[in-house]
């Protein structure tokens, strides 16, 4: 039966707290032939299409009304883990335009389906759209669309070159399709305006892990679906060892309304010293995009080798471009980037729903850092920092200390970035009696000296030291000192510039006498 909107009113009335929020419980079916559609292949590249089903999780009924531009756009992808262990997108489809919500029982819902007239989603209520019905040869653009606001203009473009039986569609390289290791994910996307407007497009999101058996022209689903989260998130469902930071670009689409950027990374040690360092950045929905990514490595003799880029094709009459991003290594930094929008508004960034994947080997092992993600368009920020695995820099001790009370001799290392701009040293001196005070003390040259007056330990330091004596510090029940180096509040006359090298150690009481650590250098650069 219609409804009118007043009526609509009076079932569903007005509250702070009543939300639209869409939820996609099921990708392809758990029973039954409309999972996947195989629309055939041209030049080694072959198309598929996928179903999907959303879900009103929300308090208020979602609009389904097409004719009023307030319907979801469905995006579907396909993403591989390929045998080397790297998560990477193998294809995308035009989008899908929603229209005439079934309102049906289960499917992923819980709870009983509150049916409306099919220009809305009741709550709890699920809609199904077969692979054949999300076929992208007759979807539209994804340019023309603002993944942020989730809003979309009449003018849904659409595919317009390319061979007939590809054209639009999930299109993925035959070369892909290998099964020596990899592992295989559909996902799939839904945008719906008011969902966003609620804050709630982070959820949007769900993946699968599916099989090519026996071949190409046969997908099968060989796991559950999985709900809320992007598929990037399938790579750390993998391998245990994966990173996943969740940057929002904040109230990119009006307040309260974010675009979300996830970031993955991991290390696999190859033997023999070496790490394989691993990223992939997923743009869920933000208008802005990705147009640059930098990873912080040691300035101080580390060796990058292979380093590598992954992104896949726009096709199908895309007014976005295919050129690889540049990369440079040096200066302390491993960074990618594409052509800046000033010069290209249509050059490759990460736009929203793909992924791009880096990757280097490096000589040393990996410790937590933070990397800078570049935002494409130009605005406020520019940049955003994600917490990344990253090379370890070598921090070498030198010198000799002399025990102490506890029957140790007590040590000194250094952490972080020697990157000056980073900011990021940290000192700590471990093995320290307890509740004794210390400060820590930097020079840019060495000697060899015994502390005189009866103490005991050696003065690691040549001349001129400077002390931070305005930072004194108290071992505690642990027998440890931390300091984070600041590098805006160093010993006056001292500052750190690139190229130096300096040398730490910690002064410390030790009863009625005192004692030092051995020594640790730090090589910085900008």
């Amino acid at each position: 039966m219609l409804r009118s909107l007043f009526a609509l009113v009076v079932l569903f009335p007005a509250a702070a707290s009543a939300q639209v929020d869409i939820s996609i419980s099921l990708i392809g079916e758990d029973s039954g032939s409309e999972s996947y559609e195989y629309w055939g292949k041209d030049s080694g590249i072959r198309a598929y299409s996928v179903a999907t089903t959303a879900c009103n999780v929300g308090t208020v009924p979602a609009s389904w009304n097409d004719n009023a531009q307030k319907a979801p756009i469905i995006a579907t992808n396909l993403h591989r883990i390929n045998p080397d262990g790297l998560f990477e997108q193998m294809g995308y489809s035009y989008v899908k335009y929603s229209f005439c919500a079934l309102d049906e029982n289960g499917d992923g819902c819980a709870g009983s389906c509150q049916a409306l007239d099919c220009n809305w989603l009741g709550l709890n209520c699920s809609d199904t759209y077969w692979a054949g019905l999300n076929d992208g040869q007759f979807g539209g653009s994804k340019w023309l669309i603002n993944p942020t606001t989730g809003k979309w203009p009449a003018n849904k473009g659409g595919p317009t070159s390319g061979p007939a039986a590809i054209r639009g569609r999930l299109q993925v390289r035959n070369s892909d399709i290998v099964t020596d290791g990899s592992m295989f994910f559909s996902e799939a996307q839904y945008l719906h305006e008011d969902d966003h407007a609620a804050g709630n497009a982070r959820n949007n999101y769900a993946w699968r892990p599916i099989t090519f058996d026996p071949g190409p022209a046969d997908i099968d689903n060989i796991g559950p679906t999985q709900m809320g989260d992007p598929a990037i998130y399938a790579w750390q469902a993998n391998a245990n060892d994966v990173l996943i930071h969740d940057l929002a670009v904040e109230n990119e689409g009006g307040q309260g309304v974010h675009g979300w950027i996830f970031v993955a990374s991991r290390a696999v040690d190859l033997g023999g010293g070496l790490w394989r360092y691993q990223y992939a950045i997923q743009n869920g929905n933000s208008q802005r995009s990705v147009g640059g990514f930098e990873v912080p490595v040691p300035c101080d003799g580390v060796n990058i080798t292979d380093v590598y880029f992954h992104d896949v094709d726009h096709h199908s009459g895309s007014i976005w471009q295919n050129d690889d991003w540049s990369n440079t290594v040096g200066n302390g930094s491993v960074e990618w980037e594409t052509v800046p929008f000033n010069t290209d508004p249509d050059a490759n960034a990460i736009r929203w729903g793909f992924v791009t994947s880096f990757a280097f080997t490096a000589d040393r092992p990996p410790v937590g850092g933070t990397g800078t993600v570049s935002l494409f368009i130009p605005g406020t920020p520019t940049e955003l920092e994600a917490q990344l695995t990253v090379p370890a820099a070598a921090f070498p001790n030198y010198c000799t200390a002399t025990l102490n009370s506890t029957g140790n001799a007590a040590s000194i290392s250094a952490s972080g970035s020697s990157k000056i701009e980073d900011d990021d040293l940290t000192l700590m001196a471990t093995a320290l009696p307890q509740n004794e005070l210390g400060y820590f003390l930097m020079s840019q040259s060495t000697d060899f000296l015994p502390l005189f007056g009866g103490s005991s330990g050696n003065l690691c330091l040549g001349a001129p030291q400077y002390r931070f004596s305005h930072h004194v510090l108290s071992s505690g029940a642990g027998g440890q000192m931390t300091f984070a180096v600041d590098n805006q509040d160093l010993p006056p006359g001292s500052a750190f510039s690139p190229g130096d090298t300096w040398f730490f150690q910690l002064w410390y009481r030790d009863g009625n006498t005192s004692n030092t650590t051995d020594g640790v250098q730090v090589d910085f650069c900008n």
